[in-house]
């Protein structure tokens, strides 16, 4: 039995809720290989910007799993709703060399509640036959909420625009076109 009046934890997720629409048809193999967060955020609790240099946990919000976890586990179910592929490092299969890898590096995160949500760093395509290696930086910014819901949102949009950016570099791929960052 619990004792004394702590809340319980609640536990949030970058996953979209399952949409039930029908996947693009035939199959597109990806992978995405990592996704790499500043170590002072990638942990289980929320964290969020208190004043110009501290960084506080949400006291009883947490995610999931650790922070880029969250964030490439939501891109990969994204990238395989838009391309009806299957991501072929979440399932721990051997890449073939006309598979696209994807990487993900932000190398800026700033979460204010009741301000906004920002990420900054490089997203990478690589694939060895064809051959090619393409970088492309990008800039996020949502509007976040004071509550912890409202964070967790906030990072939701923020993984959708970079999933959406990555899958339009993967539908070039998929049809034949030069991979080329947006813009």
């Amino acid at each position: 039995a619990r004792r004394g009046s702590a809340a319980p934890l609640r536990h949030s997720t970058l996953q979209a809720r399952a949409t039930g629409r029908a996947a693009p048809a035939g199959p597109f193999a990806f992978a995405v290989q990592a996704v790499r967060v500043p170590p002072r955020v990638d942990g289980a609790p929320l964290m969020v910007r208190e004043g110009a240099a501290s960084l506080v946990a949400l006291e009883g919000h947490h995610w999931g799993a650790r922070l880029a976890m969250e964030w490439r586990g939501a891109l990969s179910t994204a990238l395989r709703d838009a391309h009806g592929g299957i991501d072929l490092a979440r399932a721990g299969l051997a890449l073939a060399p006309a598979v696209p890898v994807l990487r993900v590096d932000v190398q800026r995160f700033d979460a204010a509640a009741g301000a906004r949500l920002h990420a900054s760093g490089v997203r990478s395509v690589g694939q060895t036959e064809p051959a090619i290696a393409l970088n492309c930086a990008f800039a996020l910014e949502a509007p976040a909420g004071a509550l912890p819901a409202d964070i967790a949102n906030a990072h939701q949009q923020l993984n959708a625009r970079l999933a959406n950016q990555m899958a339009a570099t993967l539908a070039g791929l998929r049809t034949g076109r030069e991979a080329r960052c947006p813009g």
